[in-house]
């Protein structure tokens, strides 16, 4: 993840600072292998960041037959920095993105 600063100039390389690891990969814990092709999505009301994205259930198929899109509210830390190490457990419920009132 490229992070800059409020005010920076966008467009010279050294107003930009990457993170030592990558924010979205691989969880053994969650079941998730092989994560990628994702993208970013607002509710329809606009309060909630949502993402999509493909992986597979087992760390011996990440790109074959076991591989699906899966798609979860973006989770937060502390400082309001995205936490996509979070997933979903497989198989859950969750509430639709919120909608128009």
């Amino acid at each position: 993840m490229l992070t800059a600063s409020a005010g920076s100039d966008l467009l010279s390389p050294a107003s930009w600072t990457k993170l030592p690891q990558p924010v979205f990969q691989s969880s053994p814990a969650d079941q998730i292998y092989g994560t990628g092709h994702n993208g970013f999505f607002k509710s329809p009301d606009g309060t909630e960041d949502w993402f999509i994205y493909q992986a597979s259930t087992t760390p011996t198929d990440c790109f074959g037959s076991n591989r699906s899109a899966k798609t979860q509210k973006i989770n937060r830390r502390a400082d309001d920095t995205p936490d996509f190490r979070k997933f979903a457990p497989l198989c859950q419920s969750f509430q639709r993105p919120s909608q128009l009132r």
